[in-house]
C-alpha cells in the first residue's frame, strides 16, 4: 500500500481504534487524521513519526512519507594548489571564493617550519576552543585566514607538516560551515581536507569524511542517505577503529529514525565493539572530544524514537558530563533532552529545559542545531495551549525568525 493516509487507516484500524480515539491519543483534532486518510491532507514526517509512536509501527508511516534517496557519488576533489581568499563586504560579511591571496608575506620567509608548525598548532586550538562556544559566522574569518597563511608557507617549504596543519584546519572549518548551514560549502571544505590529508599518506580522514556526510544527510531530511554513508565509512579500507566506531553511531542514529530499532540496537553494538578496540589502539582522534561516553549518548539519541523514557536518563548522564566551556555540545544534547522530555509528556519540564539555553542558543548561532529546534514544530502546535508552550514560542520563534 502506497498511499499513506491508506496505511494510515490500516495501521488505526489494526489497532482497534476509531479516528476520535487516535486523535485524542496522538492529541490532534480528529478532522486532521480524517484529512490525512482521505487523501486532502498530506501527512509531514513529524505527524508520521509521532503517529507511528502512538500506534507503535516501527517507522512504517515514516518510511511512507520519506521513501529511499539516491545518494550521490563522490564529488571530484577539488584543486588544493588554488588558494581560497576571503574578502569583507561592506556590511562585514565574509564571501569566500578561490583566487590569488593578496597578503602572500603575512609571515617572515625566515622563520624555522619547526617554530611555525608549533605556532600554527597553538593557534588552531585556540580557534577549535573558540568553536565551542561562539558562532560560526566569527571563527570562519579565522580559520580562513590561518588556512591561507599555512598555504602560502606550504608552497614555500613544501613541508609535510604543513600540510598535515592545512588539512586539519580545512576539515574543520568544514565543520564549522555545516554548523553555519552552508552544507555544499562543508563538503567543499572537507574534500578538500581529505586531498591535502591523503598527499601525506594520512588516508583515515577519508572514511571520517563519510561520516561527515552521514552527518550532513541528517540534517539534509534524509535518513537512507544517513545509513548509507556510514556503511561506506565502515567499508573504507582506510578506517580505523575510532572512524568506523563513529559510523556505526551514525548508522544507529539513521535507523532509528526510520524506526528499525533491531538494526539500530545492532549498529550500537558495533560501534560500542569498534570504541573499545579504538581505545586499544590509543591512535588518532575524530569527533567530538566533549562527551565522556560517546557510544551511551548516541543511545540516547536514537532512543528518543523508541523510549523517551531511557532516552531522557541517558542524556541527562551525557550532559552532566560535558564540560562547561563546550558550549554547543551542551546546546545540542540540551536541546535533544527537551525533546525526550516532551515525548515523555513533561511539557513544563521541556519548555523549562528550553528556557535555560535560550541565551547559549543564540551565542552558538547553531544551524544545525535550530534543525532540531524546528522539529519541534508539531509538538508545540499540539500542545499550543499550553500556558508554558505559549510563553516560550514566541521567544523561540524570534531565534529561528519565525512568524507564528
Amino acid at each position: 500500500m502506497s498511499e499513506p493516509g491508506d496505511l494510515l487507516r490500516t495501521l488505526r484500524e489494526e489497532k482497534g481504534l476509531s479516528i476520535n480515539k487516535l486523535a485524542v491519543k496522538a492529541n490532534y483534532n480528529k478532522g486532521q487524521i480524517s484529512k490525512i486518510e482521505n487523501g486532502l491532507r498530506p501527512l509531514n514526517a513529524d505527524m508520521a513519526r509521532h503517529l507511528d509512536r502512538i500506534l507503535e509501527t516501527d517507522g512504517r508511516l515514516f518510511r511512507a512519507v520519506n521513501p529511499p534517496e539516491p545518494v550521490r557519488e563522490e564529488p571530484p576533489a577539488p584543486d588544493d594548489d588554488e588558494p581560497w581568499s576571503l574578502t569583507f563586504d561592506g556590511t562585514g560579511s565574509v564571501q569566500m571564493g578561490s583566487g590569488p591571496f593578496a597578503a602572500a608575506n603575512i609571515l617572515p620567509n625566515s622563520w624555522m617550519v619547526d617554530e611555525v608548525v608549533d605556532q600554527f598548532d597553538i593557534h588552531f586550538e585556540t580557534l577549535r576552543a573558540t568553536g565551542h562556544r561562539a558562532s560560526p559566522a566569527f571563527v570562519i574569518p579565522h580559520l580562513l585566514l590561518a588556512f591561507n597563511q599555512v598555504k602560502f608557507l606550504h608552497r614555500e617549504t613544501a613541508a609535510p607538516e604543513l600540510t598535515r596543519i592545512a588539512y586539519r584546519i580545512a576539515e574543520y572549518t568544514g565543520w564549522m560551515c555545516q554548523e553555519a548551514g552552508k552544507l555544499d560549502m562543508a563538503r567543499t571544505w572537507t574534500a578538500m581536507a581529505v586531498t591535502l590529508a591523503t598527499k601525506v599518506g594520512d588516508v583515515a580522514l577519508r572514511g571520517y569524511a563519510l561520516v561527515r556526510d552521514a552527518e550532513m544527510s541528517f540534517y539534509g531530511g534524509s535518513p537512507y542517505k544517513i545509513i548509507t554513508y556510514a556503511q561506506r565509512a565502515d567499508a573504507d579500507p582506510g578506517a580505523p577503529a575510532a572512524v568506523r566506531s563513529l559510523a556505526a553511531q551514525r548508522e544507529a542514529e539513521g535507523h532509528a529514525i526510520l524506526g528499525d530499532q533491531t538494526a539500530c540496537m545492532a549498529a550500537l553494538e558495533n560501534a560500542q565493539r569498534w570504541h573499545d578496540e579504538a581505545v586499544r589502539e590509543a591512535g588518532q582522534h575524530f569527533g567530538t572530544t566533549s562527551l565522556a561516553d560517546p557510544i551511551a549518548t548516541s543511545r540516547g539519541w536514537s532512543m528518543l524514537h523508541f523510549d523517551p523514557d531511557e532516552s531522557a536518563g541517558l542524556l541527562t548522564k551525557a550532559i552532566a558530563g560535558i564540560p562547561a566551556t563546550s558550549v554547543r555540545s551542551r546546546v545540542r544534547f540540551g536541546v535533544r533532552l527537551a525533546r525526550a522530555t516532551f515525548l515523555r509528556d513533561d511539557i513544563d519540564g521541556a519548555c523549562a529545559l528550553l528556557t535555560d539555553l535560550l541565551d547559549d542558543l543564540r551565542r552558538t548561532d547553531s544551524a544545525t542545531v535550530r534543525f532540531d529546534l524546528h522539529s519541534l514544530a508539531d509538538t508545540f502546535t499540539r500542545h499550543r495551549n499550553a500556558p508554558a508552550v505559549r510563553d516560550l514560542r514566541p521567544r523561540l520563534n524570534a531565534l529561528l525568525h519565525v512568524q507564528d
